[in-house]
């Protein structure tokens, strides 16, 4: 996550988030990095997460919130 969108989101390295697509969310923990185009979050498909349910390498519409969801 570039760092000026997690400013924007009150987001800052090591902060715990839920990324939210479709009928899928996941805990995540925040990394930053600059040199990633704003506006786009990376998250991997790590073995037995429920992001395995995403197609490899297709992007999708998402949403990040701070803490565990709502």
């Amino acid at each position: 996550l570039h760092s000026a969108d997690a400013a924007e989101l009150g987001l800052v390295e090591g902060d715990a988030a839920q990324i939210e697509v479709a009928d899928i969310s996941a805990q995540v923990e925040v990394r930053l990095c600059d040199t990633m185009a704003r506006g786009f979050v990376l998250a991997p498909r790590l073995q037995g997460s429920a992001l395995m349910r995403l197609a490899p390498g297709e992007p999708v519409a998402c949403r990040l919130v701070k803490g565990g969801g709502a």
